[in-house]
Order: C-alpha cells, then sequence, then structure tokens
C-alpha cells in the first residue's frame, strides 16, 4: 500500500532497487533526474551514498532493518525547499516479475514541498482528526520523529505518541510511514 500510494503522487515514481549487498542494480529515469539536481545524495561504484555519516549510518541501518524483516520503513532527509523522504521496502521476489532474486530492497524517493503538507485543517477535515492529531500528523508526513515533535509542541512524548495510536485507529494505518503515504495523497 505505502509503495503504490508513494509512486501515484504526481513527480514521484523515483525508485532504486538494491541487492542484499546494499549494491544498486536498477535505477529509474526519475531517480536519476533527481540524483543529478541534489548534493544530498550521490550514486556512486553502484552504492547509493547519503552526505553525512549519521544519514548514511541511518540509511544502512534502515535497509539492513528492512532486509532482515522482510519490511518497510521510511527516513527523512531535510532539503531547502521541504523533505526528501525515502522509503525503503523489502521485496521477496522481485517487483511484478521483472526481477528475479531471493530479494531485493526498493527505495522510493519522496520530495516533498513543505507547502504540499501543511494544511493542518484540510487534513484534520480529511482523516476526520482532532486539531491536535492533524498536527502530528502533518508533522510525521514532514519526517518528524515523535520525539521532536514532542519538544516542538510542548507535550510529552506519550502524550504524542497517545495522539499516534488514536490517528493509527481513525485512519486504518499501521506505522508512521504509511500514515505520511496516506497525508501526502490527500488531495489538499
Amino acid at each position: 500500500m505505502d509503495r503504490h500510494a508513494a509512486v501515484s503522487r504526481p513527480n514521484q515514481g523515483a525508485l532504486l532497487l538494491l541487492n542484499v549487498q546494499q549494491e544498486v542494480v536498477f535505477v529509474s529515469t526519475r531517480a536519476k533526474d533527481w540524483l543529478s539536481q541534489t548534493s544530498r545524495m550521490t550514486l556512486r561504484d553502484n552504492h547509493l551514498y547519503l552526505s553525512g555519516y549519521k544519514k548514511q549510518t541511518e540509511f544502512s541501518d534502515l535497509v539492513r532493518y528492512c532486509m532482515g524483516q522482510r519490511g518497510s520503513g521510511m527516513m527523512a532527509l531535510p532539503e531547502k525547499t521541504g523533505v526528501v523522504r525515502l522509503l525503503v521496502s523489502f521485496e521477496e521476489a522481485g517487483i511484478d516479475g521483472i526481477f528475479e532474486s531471493n530479494g531485493l530492497i526498493a527505495v522510493f524517493i519522496l520530495a516533498i514541498d513543505s507547502e504540499d503538507i501543511d494544511d493542518e485543517g484540510a487534513i484534520a477535515r480529511w482523516l476526520g482528526l482532532t486539531e491536535q492529531e492533524a498536527r502530528i500528523a502533518t508533522r510525521i508526513a514532514q519526517g518528524g520523529r515523535p520525539a521532536d515533535i514532542a519538544a516542538a509542541l510542548g507535550v510529552s512524548l506519550h502524550t504524542v505518541r497517545h495522539h499516534l495510536k488514536n490517528i493509527y485507529r481513525k485512519t486504518g494505518t499501521h506505522s508512521q510511514s504509511q500514515l505520511t503515504a496516506m497525508v501526502l495523497n490527500l488531495p489538499l
């Protein structure tokens, strides 16, 4: 569901596929275009490199986690005009039979302008959330972590987590990446 929502949005569809050694085995045209325009990520020697040791480590850890759990996750890269989110997902037998393997990691690059997801009132109306829940959902979609959101809103981490549980229940989502995909695809 996350993958389909991510690539259905206009100006999305930037995809890279990595093998178990984290070597890039496929790069979509949109991903090539985006990589040529940013300094946050580069493709070198069949590997994807993120600027900064901390972000590179976070990415490598996320890829290993997704491979080990056969699941998905998301991370954020702040940009001047908004946020770039990387949706990382394990693919069991390749995508739609294109690649046959023991498993690949799909990396979707989601470039998001901050203005695209800052209408908390519209998010609240579309998803049936309270004002506070909409604030938290918006910040999650912008790449915020629960601890940072708690600090920014002046509430406890426990309160943010409580609201997140309610948001998941109301939206039918089960993770921050699913919630982000839903918020990003609202007709705002």
